[in-house]
């Protein structure tokens, strides 16, 4: 089941349309990802980025107004950097995946979410185990 965008009625999404939707946001997070990689690459996307972090002045290339133009430390920084934003992507593609696609609602306490079932959605409850949270 599933909700079109700007539509307020539950649409039945078949296996295949779903899975196609699936391998939708997949291929976006792969050029986003391909995207960054040659952003950062070719261009000094980091100072852009975190303004108050990386610098680059007079060819030198400053973490918060130290020299780390040479070394393992600078690599170790911009690698750091660099994958901050590809998860900073998938975080942010993920949330929107969640909030445009998919509708989910979590109901606190015992009682079976009946009202969830009577709009179409697919419904289920379960008891949470305090070992649930250990395993």
């Amino acid at each position: 089941m599933g909700v079109v965008i700007g539509d307020a009625t539950v649409t039945k999404f078949s296996y295949i349309e779903y899975q196609a939707m699936v391998l939708c946001l997949a291929g976006t997070i792969c050029v986003g990802m391909l995207g960054i990689e040659i952003t950062m690459n070719r261009f000094q996307m980091l100072p852009l980025l975190f303004p108050g972090v990386f610098s680059v002045r007079e060819r030198r290339f400053y973490f918060f107004d130290v020299d780390v133009s040479n070394g393992q430390v600078a690599g170790k920084l911009r690698t750091h950097a660099k994958m901050l934003c590809r998860m900073t992507l998938v975080v942010v593609l993920s949330y929107l995946w969640q909030h445009c696609v998919m509708i989910t609602e979590t109901t606190v306490g015992t009682k079976f979410p009946q009202e969830q079932c009577d709009r179409g959605l697919d419904c289920f409850a379960s008891e949470v185990h305090f070992m649930t949270l250990f395993t």
